[in-house]
């Protein structure tokens, strides 16, 4: 995310882990973050959010010349 520092992303991932919308994995000391499949079927409605926003934010960068 620009704009944003690395400790300001880990610190609302943690908070996300914490709610249960993520789940992490971790490998040595790399941190893998995924959604919480549980989590996505009890608010399914999210799934519907998160594919919009994936597709603003794919036609955003497109439009922006970035790749």
């Amino acid at each position: 995310m620009v704009g944003t520092s690395q400790p300001n992303i880990s610190q609302h991932l943690n908070t996300l882990r914490h709610l249960g919308v993520v789940d992490i994995r971790k490998d040595g000391t790399f941190i893998y973050y995924s959604l919480n499949k549980q989590f996505l079927k009890q608010y399914a409605f999210l799934k519907a959010v998160l594919q919009y926003a994936k597709k603003d934010y794919q036609m955003s960068v497109k439009t922006c010349g970035a790749k």
